[in-house]
Parts: structure tokens; C-alpha cells; sequence
């Protein structure tokens, strides 16, 4: 089995310094008010990397759809909580309909909030545990826990969606989510090694772009 090597550790780890720097520069508030009616776009951090979809939610909204980004879990909140937050801003902002992105664990409250009726029509997942991760076991919060390959919560969430509806991304090489690919749904791997390097890849980009643009255009087209 394949392995990173400590050049390409420390450059994944490289690339989350930098995305979470780099979030601090522009804030959330400036990926909303535009005016075009285009759907708009909730964005999940995932566990305990505020703010790494940053470039992401800014490349989204120069395409002029509003995003709306949540940080995700501190390590001590659970997938139900998560997808609370995520009703939460649906509902106070009065969202008709919108598409999910998520990275790592992000996405599966996303799923979940799919699962439970949220009007969300697509989700885009980056390098997620779909199928739990086993370097989760090793950290005792709650966060952690409930993305382990154990976990009964993950398991009931994944079962009940419409893997249809989910497009997932992952890297060549994952050491902390091995298993990124979805059955039943849509799958593309880009290249490059880490958990946080598809974060800042151009196919990642394009993928991400043509994916929203997709689901923009089968709106008018039923």
C-alpha cells in the first residue's frame, strides 16, 4: 500500500496553514448580497479547520452565487447538531433551494439535513469519510468519534441518502480518508497526495465550477 512520504506531509500540512490564513483576509459576509438569483451555496468546514474552504467559497461567489459559510465542528459537535446549524441557516435566510459543499466531515451533516427534508438539490463532497475513517478512532471527541467506520450515526445517515444527489472529490492519496469514493454517486479523483491538497486544485476548482453550473442550468431545463 502507498504511503505519503514526509515531503508530501508537510506539504498537505503546508496547504492548511495557508487556507486558514488565507480564510482571515475576507470575511464570510462578503460571499453574500448578490442580486443575480443564481441557487446558492452552503459551505461545511470539516473537523477542526475553520475556514478552509475560503478560497472555495470566494471563487463561488465571484461567479456571483451567494455562499453561505458555517465552520464546521470544533471537534466537540456531532453530525445532528451540525445539520441544525445548517436548517438553521436555510430557514433565517429563507433559502428556497441550495446547493451543499462540504469538506471532510463537513459534508455528512450536509447529507444528513438532505436526509431530513433541507431543500438542498446537490451536494459537492471533498475528501469525505463517507465510509468512516479509522484515524478518527484515535481522538476522543464527539466529532471524531462519529466518523469512525463504527459509527451507527454515519452508517444511518450514508444508508438513507440519495447517493444520486452527492458528487464526490477526493485525492490520488488520502492517508486520513483512504476510502473517499461513494458507490452510487458520482466520483472523481484528482490528482495529488493529502486530505487538504484537493482543496487548492485546479481540477478541484473545475469541478466544483461545472458541477454548480450543472445543477444552475437543470433548473430552467424541466
Amino acid at each position: 500500500m502507498e504511503r505519503m512520504g514526509i515531503e508530501d506531509w508537510v506539504k498537505d500540512a503546508g496547504t492548511l496553514v495557508k487556507l486558514q490564513v488565507g480564510s482571515r483576509l475576507k470575511h464570510p459576509k462578503s460571499y453574500i448580497g448578490h442580486e443575480w438569483g443564481l441557487l446558492p451555496v452552503l459551505s461545511v468546514d470539516g473537523l477542526c479547520e475553520p475556514g478552509v474552504m475560503g478560497p472555495l467559497n470566494r471563487l463561488i461567489s465571484d461567479w456571483k452565487h451567494d455562499v453561505y459559510a458555517l465552520y464546521g465542528s470544533n471537534g466537540n459537535k456531532g453530525i445532528d447538531e451540525l445539520a441544525e446549524e445548517i436548517e438553521e441557516v436555510i430557514e433565517k435566510n429563507h433559502l428556497l433551494k441550495a446547493i451543499g459543499l462540504g469538506h471532510s466531515m463537513g459534508t455528512i451533516p450536509l447529507v444528513k439535513a438532505m436526509n431530513d427534508g433541507c431543500p438542498i438539490v446537490q451536494i459537492i463532497g471533498i475528501a469525505t469519510p463517507y465510509n468512516g475513517s479509522d484515524i478518527a478512532r484515535r481522538v476522543p471527541l464527539k466529532g471524531f468519534q462519529q466518523v469512525t467506520p463504527e459509527s451507527t450515526i454515519l452508517k444511518e445517515v450514508m444508508e438513507r441518502c440519495d447517493k444520486r444527489r452527492i458528487f464526490a472529490i477526493s485525492s490520488e492519496l488520502d492517508p486520513l480518508v483512504p476510502d473517499g469514493i461513494l458507490k452510487g454517486a458520482r466520483n472523481a479523483v484528482v490528482r495529488g497526495k493529502g486530505h487538504f491538497t484537493p482543496l487548492v486544485s485546479r481540477e478541484t476548482r473545475g469541478i466544483v465550477i461545472r458541477e454548480i453550473n450543472r445543477v444552475e442550468k437543470a433548473r430552467y431545463e424541466k
